[in-house]
């Protein structure tokens, strides 16, 4: 919490030698290897955290598939809860159905959420999907219009009036 990293690990080493069979410990250690930049670790750690039965650890290792391009294995890792990385990595991994799905499961006042669902509705040729999310998303982050202008997931509603409107 105090963003005191060394001694966060060297208090988690600690607490492995007490008992290593604690995915917590694992799952912390990988997220401090991982803040320090060091992947291969933090996929060590957090992968025996995972095998000791940590659904965050595989939701931490599924953020790392997603950076590595691997979105099968991201979606296996994210497991059954529905959250925004869980419907991008469908996405990325060309399913627009069950990212769909899954994005609309989310609860979120994150204007993201919103624009995620908005790029899933492109992809499905849904305009007025498009415009509604983004609409919203809007709402909730004005920034993200910025975005919205030169993202290439709504290209063909760059003309559209509808999309200049908003």
């Amino acid at each position: 919490k105090n963003n005191d990293l060394n001694n966060a690990k060297t208090a988690l080493e600690s607490a492995k030698a007490v008992d290593a069979n604690q995915s917590a410990i694992y799952n912390n250690l990988g997220v401090i290897d991982l803040a320090n930049g060091d992947t291969n670790a933090a996929k060590e750690d957090l992968g025996k955290a995972k095998n000791l039965g940590s659904d965050e650890a595989g939701y931490n290792l599924g953020v790392i598939n997603i950076r590595e391009g691997e979105y099968a294995k991201a979606v296996a890792n994210f497991g059954q809860t529905p959250t925004f990385n869980k419907s991008l990595a469908e996405l990325l991994n060309k399913n627009t159905s069950g990212a769909s799905s899954t994005i609309d499961a989310v609860e979120s006042e994150d204007g993201w959420v919103d624009y995620l669902k908005a790029i899933v509705a492109a992809k499905n040729n849904n305009e007025d999907g498009v415009i509604s999310n983004l609409k919203s998303a809007f709402k909730k982050n004005a920034d993200l219009k910025e975005y919205a202008k030169l993202d290439v997931e709504f290209i063909r509603y760059f003309e559209e009036d509808s999309f200049k409107a908003i």
